[in-house]
């Protein structure tokens, strides 16, 4: 796999190490997690698109806070935890409303709420999604399939309820 950037002269970026997935349409412009807005650029053009778009300054000031972020974390080599499943929102939000709330708390809920994420598509669904992300981004069928069959193994009940955002990220982990 490598840079998928195409310089003004038509070559192809030859980059293959500091790959990162990015979005075509930027997050905080309305762009979603599809496969269609996604792509696959070198550590470089990744932050040359998002300078484009955002200006330098800007990009500047968010890597200064994320490495001021990074840095206070009590064990630098070891990731953030985070939630199990995208879903711990809902059941958290759950075990909320059960109990009296204020009104203030409701407000809130609603709020949470709207971050809550969608029903997780059938199994089916999930393979095919899976595999057109993993071909957008540039691997072969061949690999692909290989991903999905990895993912089939795993011991949980039905590795393929999980959100597609997390079966994409598994498979990349799978391949690369």
């Amino acid at each position: 796999m490598r840079c998928s950037f195409v310089g003004e002269n038509g070559e192809r970026c030859p980059a293959r190490s500091f790959l990162e997935i990015d979005h075509v349409t930027p997050r905080a412009l309305g762009g979603n997690g599809e496969t269609e807005n996604l792509r696959v650029l070198c550590r470089a053009h990744n932050r040359d698109a998002a300078e484009r778009v955002f200006g330098r300054e800007h990009v500047e000031a968010r890597i200064r806070t994320s490495r001021t972020r990074s840095s206070r974390r009590p064990h630098r080599n070891e990731p953030p935890v985070l939630p199990a499943h995208f879903s711990q929102r809902q059941y958290e939000g759950e075990k909320t409303s059960t109990t009296m709330a204020s009104p203030s708390a409701i407000g809130s809920l609603a709020v949470e709420a709207s971050h809550v994420a969608p029903e997780p598509p059938r199994s089916d669904d999930a393979r095919k999604h899976v595999r057109a992300a993993l071909l957008t981004l540039g691997f072969r069928g061949v690999e692909a399939d290989r991903a999905i069959l990895v993912i089939n193994r795993k011991e949980c009940d039905d590795p393929w309820r999980r959100p597609i955002e997390i079966l994409v990220r598994e498979a990349i982990c799978i391949l690369t």
